[in-house]
């Protein structure tokens, strides 16, 4: 059955479980811009505001092409009993070109 394994996962997480999260961010700002609008997704993950992540998302005040995922592996994380993100690196395509466009990676665990 497709998905079996994914479910079962998430059913009787073990120590090692490991749920990684990563998506675009903010598109087509100036470098400045989008290191400002990334930088505030990015706190709402760190603090694990899921509930504020969620609302800036929907009322298009924030951008992450991933965004329900994000919080879709933020909410499986804590219910696993882990609550805590850590960034892994924040670039946008600016740092190469002059364009923002953010990307990261972040990476929860359950202790």
């Amino acid at each position: 059955m497709p998905g079996a394994g994914a479910g079962a996962g998430a059913r009787d997480p073990g120590p090692e479980t490991l749920i990684v999260a990563s998506s675009d961010l903010s598109h087509f700002h100036s470098y400045e811009d989008a290191v400002t609008l990334d930088r505030r997704t990015l706190r709402a993950v760190e603090e694990y505001d899921y509930l504020s992540l969620t609302r800036n998302l929907e009322q298009r005040v924030w951008e992450a092409c991933g965004g329900g995922p994000i919080v879709a592996a933020m909410i499986a994380a804590e219910r696993m009993g882990g609550a805590e993100a850590r960034l892994l690196k924040y670039a946008n395509s600016g740092d190469a070109s002059g364009i923002g466009r953010g990307w990261w990676a972040t990476v929860r665990w359950r202790w």
